[in-house]
């Protein structure tokens, strides 16, 4: 089907944009301006910009589709956002005069898998703002990157090197991701100097050694410690395979972070440096097998809203058959505090249940998560209720559960025991079975 747009969106005030979805070609009259355009492609036959629209006024261009005939960046002067999300057909000669966008702001390659390199050429880009790369194939940033002096935003794939000199970023607020063993000392000794730095996400794995464990990876662990320590604006981090990292003593940390998430790094315990982070609001972890300490620590945190933890318990996978796996139950309770937490995830669905619900539990909690397994859960000598004491949670609105495993019959117990539960509940609290 061909369509051929003129709209006044987003702002009614505002016209001259046009969106093609589909149309191998198109003449276009007296609507040649254009300020916002957007190129749609599906399988069809490539879509070509028409020769009607006069493309040096165009403001901002977005690209997507499977079959696009790129447009030469040299007809867009004046052009401040480009989006080229997904778009198969881009290549990295596409980008060669890329420089000439001198008013570009935002730059958006996320998902193009064909672009390898970037052109030195786009450290001319002294307006750009917003640089994201996720997904592509690119490897290594050019050094001209550096002299993207009013970039804000810088988005990369994990295994991706950095140059040197990112320090002269001063504008730089969110930084993803940095794969640590990838970059030199100099520059992991760099981010101490970023003072603007409101968001930064790490990696750890060492993508270029089978030997996870070396003096020199060590030492740059250190740095990072070091220069996290100086980062008095960071609200936002994220650790990726970094279990040695953040078990570490990484006190004093900002106390301006306001998120901590971290990935594929199961930990014993809740380290106790997180209790320190009293304006933390939205908290993951990943640990073995939590206990009524590690319950203590984040209920302290006084203004935690969004609490999620997953639960890796290798112990009770690798424990022998001929021995009886620990009971520990975890219970929350009203002395636990937790006095503004609204999100609690609670996924342990490759093991038992070990965690119940009290009187004066999580008063605040309106979106509950839980996943489990329940055969597991009765093979260590529980009741076969399942009660979790939903009934303790006065604020709770919704209930998403994930009840795991390959007995059928106690898959259907254990939903059944929560869906009377929650028909039970006082708030009648909406409930799905993921």
């Amino acid at each position: 089907m061909t369509q051929f747009l003129i709209s006044s969106y987003p702002n009614p005030s505002k016209k001259n944009f046009v969106t093609l979805v589909g149309v191998p070609s198109l003449s276009v009259g007296t609507q040649s301006k254009v300020r916002r355009l957007s190129l749609q492609a599906g399988k069809q036959k490539e879509l070509i910009v028409p020769k009607g629209l006069v493309l040096s006024h165009v403001r901002s261009l977005d690209v997507f589709g499977e079959s696009v005939k790129i447009p030469s960046m040299d007809k867009f002067r004046h052009l401040r956002f480009l989006d080229f999300e997904g778009c198969k057909q881009l290549e990295n000669h596409h980008l060669k005069n890329i420089d000439n966008l001198f008013q570009l702001r935002y730059l958006s390659l996320h998902g193009v898998k064909k672009v390898s390199n970037l052109p030195e050429q786009i450290g001319r880009l002294w307006c750009l703002e917003t640089l994201d790369l996720n997904g592509t194939s690119v490897c290594e940033l050019p050094a001209s990157i550096v002299n993207l002096k009013r970039l804000v935003h810088l988005l990369v794939n994990h295994n991706v090197t950095l140059p040197c000199g990112i320090s002269k970023l001063q504008a730089l607020e969110k930084l993803k991701v940095v794969t640590v063993y990838n970059q030199s000392f100099n520059l992991l000794q760099e981010f101490e100097h970023q003072p603007s730095l409101k968001a930064l996400t790490l990696d750890f794995e060492d993508y270029n050694s089978a030997d996870r464990v070396n003096a020199e990876n060590e030492s740059k662990k250190d740095i990072v410690v070091a220069s996290l320590k100086n980062l008095g604006n960071l609200l936002s981090l994220a650790v990726w395979d970094g279990p040695e990292f953040v078990r570490e003593s990484l006190c004093p940390m900002p106390l301006s972070l306001q998120k901590l998430k971290v990935w594929r790094s199961s930990i014993p315990h809740v380290p106790k440096w997180v209790g320190s982070l009293v304006n933390l609001q939205e908290l993951r972890l990943e640990l073995f097998r939590p206990e009524q300490k590690d319950l203590y620590i984040l209920g302290g945190l006084p203004v935690l809203r969004c609490l999620v933890l997953e639960i890796d318990d290798c112990e009770t996978i690798n424990t022998p058959l001929t021995e009886e796996p620990e009971v520990t139950r975890v219970i929350v309770c009203g002395e636990v505090g937790f006095p503004c937490l609204r999100i609690f995830v609670y996924d342990n669905r490759y093991a038992w249940m070990n965690l119940t619900f009290a009187a004066g539990a999580m008063p605040n909690v309106d979106d509950l998560l839980i996943a489990f397994d329940p055969e597991e859960t009765e093979s260590v000598g529980t009741s076969g209720d399942f009660d979790l004491g939903i009934e303790y949670l006065p604020s709770l609105v919704r209930i998403r559960c994930v009840v795991w495993g390959f007995n059928s019959s106690r898959v259907e117990a254990a939903e059944t025991a929560i869906r009377e539960a929650a028909y039970a509940h006082p708030n009648r609290p909406t409930l799905r079975f993921d």
